[in-house]
């Protein structure tokens, strides 16, 4: 037996409890990778026209985008690094375990599929005549859309028309892939809760790491700001208006980074 599988097997000794999380993980993901054409199965009455989707190599290219921004953070992270890959990894969890159960069990009504509708057809349910490709992608903070008659639970907003511009400005760089765009929602959210964090620091005067990990492992704020839909956006513009707050009150400055 060589020294390094004995070091190893010291070390699974002293360290069950990261052993069975491992285990856990392991065999968690072996029983997704073998499920995942089930779970991740979108009715076709979610698309405008014939879409032929390959779920797996969905699932691969979403990890992929998971990755390189791992590898991002990792090199930028500076001495926050492992903080934030904890945090990356809970999102990790939830975008591809924990939310293949939450979509397939309302798989006939969720608001992510009509935008993953947009991305590969151009067509939004609630924009039925209007083709999204060939409309202007800037965001506006005006309704500039109207089409037919608005129903009392269906409102027209600015906010909808623009969630479709953003989905279809992201797509053009992760492709049209559910879960990459589902990645890049997550890191909105992700980076939204960092925004709130640097808030609370900047107010505290020093680092409080029970604070990022509360906002960042909260149930709530964990599994909403990974979804693709309007949650993630919110919470990125809530943490910047939150640190943007926080410095003006406490520097009377929008300008510095917390220390």
């Amino acid at each position: 037996m060589t020294d390094r599988v004995r070091v190893l097997i010291r070390w699974m000794a002293d360290h069950p409890g990261q052993v069975v999380l491992f285990l856990a993980a392991a065999l968690s993901s072996v029983w997704v990778a073998l499920n995942v054409s089930v779970l991740g199965e979108i009715p076709p009455g979610h698309f405008s026209k014939d879409v032929r989707r390959e779920i797996e190599l969905d699932y691969a290219v979403g990890l992929l985008w998971w990755l390189v921004i791992a590898v991002g953070l990792w090199l930028l992270g500076g001495g926050d690094r492992n903080h934030l890959l904890v945090a990356w990894s809970a999102k990790f969890f939830i975008v591809f375990v924990a939310m293949l159960f939450y979509e397939y069990k309302y798989r006939y009504n969720l608001d992510a599929f009509g935008y993953l509708d947009a991305a590969l057809t151009g067509r939004y349910h609630m924009y039925s005549d209007v083709n999204w490709f060939q409309e202007s992608w800037v965001p506006t903070l005006t309704k500039t859309i109207e089409t037919g008659d608005v129903s009392d639970k269906l409102v027209k907003t600015a906010g909808t028309e623009n969630m479709v511009r953003i989905v279809l400005i992201i797509s053009q760089i992760t492709g049209p892939y559910y879960h990459a765009l589902k990645v890049v929602y997550a890191f909105l959210g992700f980076v939204g809760a960092c925004f709130a964090y640097r808030a609370v620091v900047v107010i505290m005067g020093r680092p409080f790491l029970p604070a990022f990990y509360g906002l960042m492992l909260y149930p709530s704020i964990l599994f909403w700001s990974s979804i693709l839909g309007k949650d993630p956006v919110f919470l990125l513009f809530i943490g910047l208006y939150a640190y943007g707050g926080a410095l003006w009150l406490v520097r009377s400055s929008l300008i510095g980074r917390a220390s």
